[in-house]
């Protein structure tokens, strides 16, 4: 089950600039990898992507829970590797649910792109949904229910 997945920052899927929601800090993410190149580790804690959390989300029952930064150590332990296509063909039958609104990714790019490699995904774009909501959405329970159903 992929909820509006990250695959590549230059994939198809992802809106230029991430649709204004992520800052990157190229430069530290730069340093820190070079310096995981010779095995040093020590800083991976520090942020190198920055999102931009509505302030009503913050403000709200669940704000001290939301993510409003990636660490280093965070960032490269869930993004797929550089030949992130490959991964993507490596997966086992899998889900992508996104939402039409998705203000990050391009909902209608999954399929076309994931397709091209793997014949084992199924793919819902839920509509007028955004990032933040897809989680929360009807149609995103019952497409999870529907899969634990075939187990």
């Amino acid at each position: 089950m992929l909820l509006a997945p990250f695959l590549k920052h230059n994939a198809p899927t992802t809106r230029e600039n991430s649709g204004g929601w992520a800052h990157v800090h190229l430069r530290r993410l730069i340093g820190l990898s070079i310096l995981n190149t010779f095995r040093i580790k020590a800083l991976n804690h520090l942020g190198v992507i920055q999102f931009s959390m509505p302030q009503q989300v913050l403000d709200g029952p669940l704000g001290d829970t939301a993510t409003t930064r990636y660490s280093y150590r965070l960032n490269t332990g869930f993004a797929p590797r550089g030949d992130y296509l490959r991964d993507v063909a490596a997966l086992p039958a899998f889900t992508v649910i996104t939402g039409s609104a998705d203000e990050s990714f391009v909902a209608a790019q999954y399929q076309p792109l994931m397709s091209s490699v793997t014949g084992k995904g199924r793919y819902l774009v839920v509509p007028d949904i955004g990032h933040l909501a897809i989680v929360d959405a009807d149609e995103t329970l019952a497409a999870i229910e529907e899969d634990l159903s075939g187990i």
